[in-house]
């Protein structure tokens, strides 16, 4: 049985302070005197994410259309719940009574407030693939909507990104934030570190290899990503798909890398400003990080003196790759698609892209942006994100320092770097076969594995996808 999980009173009082006066051009409203109810699919997040944000605008929008009403339903978390609330939900969208809206995050982990804050819970996606979603239609072409809607300001959107929600001409997805695989480096640091720019503009593969012969440790720390996104080619079909080899390459490099690290983990945590002020104030040369991460090195890089570089951390093939974070589409049954474009834009505007008036250092990241992903609306937003920090900063906070601090896009210029490759993530076993590489309980010494096994097992996996 599908629940409908009512948020608490707080949460939309928390965003009645900022979001005031956000409302769709007169050009562009709907009307609806009719009666018409819009049901909305998302998940929960803690009480500073984006439910507050959701729940308020659900509510601007019903004052200004009164003839609509939004039915919001938070999938559950609990494993046995949220199974029968996906297989009912399918069952409703095979049957073409599915959800009008959905705002989704593509990753499979949620942090939430409770049993205590910061939470985290693994789930399974209702659409694994938003990408497979697409083309097996289970949203609605936005793209005349989109396309006339002349008040959106889409020069400030990023259009690489924006262009993932589009497949053959239609547009079925409104990416709403982003991520960005990154090196981030301190000039002055490198050279001691033997590490060199030209090292850090090549692939993650080069990096590795490099890291291996030189037994660098802090570029190995800065290459040891066991995701699948290091492949530009993963969903690629017919010519030019991924192939065994490919893939068992990276493995034997992978295996090399862990080897050579060994035990040490520390280097897989986040970065963060907080730490630094607190601590001894040392730095490493370079870090792997996303552009999330951005604000953080930024205002060390303040703090510390030293000059800040930024480099996108290329797949294999050497592609500046980014992926969708968080995203909005229409659902493909939806009986007005038009009001429910309308109700969907709200959240590209600069307001909500900009988190205009939260409270962020309540968050379990405090210089990171909403739902962990850099906003669509580049233009203008690295300004706009400081000014809530600093607006938000109390006498006796520890980021006080921050408060004179000033920053504008041109002290982020990878947000003008050219994005080669655009995708959704999709979910793969790829770090559970990588963790059969090495002997952990052994200072991680490879193990007397078959690598080339293992990487058919993967393009198998993929194939079946």
């Amino acid at each position: 049985m599908f629940k409908k999980r009512l948020l608490r009173v707080e949460l939309v009082a928390l965003c009645l302070s900022f979001l005031l006066g956000i409302a769709a051009p007169a050009a562009f409203r709907v009307s609806a005197e009719a009666e018409t109810s819009l049901w909305l699919v998302t998940e929960e997040t803690a009480a500073d994410e984006m439910n507050a944000v959701v729940e308020f605008i659900i509510q601007q929008f019903q004052q200004e259309h009164p003839g609509v009403s939004i039915r919001m339903d938070i999938l559950p978390n609990q494993e046995q719940a949220r199974e029968e609330s996906l297989q009912h939900i399918r069952e409703e969208m095979e049957n073409g009574t599915g959800p009008d809206l959905y705002l989704l995050p593509t990753g499979t982990t949620l942090t939430l407030d409770h049993p205590q804050k910061y939470t985290y819970r693994r789930i399974d996606p209702l659409f694994p693939d938003v990408a497979a979603a697409m083309e097996l239609g289970a949203f609605a072409d936005i793209s005349t909507y989109y396309d006339r809607d002349t008040d959106l300001d889409k020069d400030g959107l990023n259009q690489s990104v924006m262009d993932a929600g589009s497949l053959d001409g239609a547009r079925y997805v409104l990416p709403l934030r982003y991520g960005m695989p990154m090196l981030y480096a301190f000039d002055e640091l490198l050279a001691d570190a033997g590490i060199s720019k030209q090292t850090l503009e090549g692939s993650i593969e080069s990096i590795m290899c490099e890291a291996v012969q030189t037994r660098n440790l802090n570029l190995a720390y800065c290459a040891d990503m066991a995701s699948a996104t290091v492949f530009s080619n993963l969903l690629t079909r017919g010519e030019g798909a991924l192939r065994v080899d490919q893939v068992a390459d990276y493995m034997k490099d992978y295996q090399a890398l862990k080897a050579l690290i060994g035990t040490e983990s520390l280097h897989l945590s986040r970065f963060d400003y907080l730490a630094y002020e607190a601590g001894p104030k040392s730095l490493r040369s370079v870090y792997r990080g996303t552009i999330s991460d951005a604000l953080n090195f930024l205002a060390v890089e303040k703090a510390s003196g030293l000059t800040l570089s930024m480099y996108p951390l290329r797949t294999t093939t050497g592609d500046a790759m980014a992926f969708v974070t968080y995203y909005g589409a229409v659902g493909s049954s939806c009986q007005s698609p038009e009001l429910a474009y309308e109700f969907l834009r709200q959240f590209l505007l600069e307001d909500v892209q900009w988190e205009k008036g939260r409270n962020m250092m309540d968050g379990e990241w405090p210089l990171s942006p909403m739902e962990d992903g850099w906003p669509v609306r580049t233009k203008g937003s690295v300004k706009a994100l400081l000014a809530n920090i600093q607006g938000n900063l109390s006498a006796d906070s520890a980021y006080q320092p921050l408060a004179n601090l000033y920053l504008s896009d041109d002290s982020l210029p990878i947000l003008e770097t050219k994005i080669d490759l655009v995708c959704f993530p999709v979910q793969t076993d790829f770090e559970k076969l990588l963790s059969q590489l090495n002997n952990y309980n052994d200072a991680n010494t490879p193990a007397d594995v078959d690598i080339d096994a293992l990487a058919e097992e993967f393009i198998t996996g993929l194939q079946g996808a």
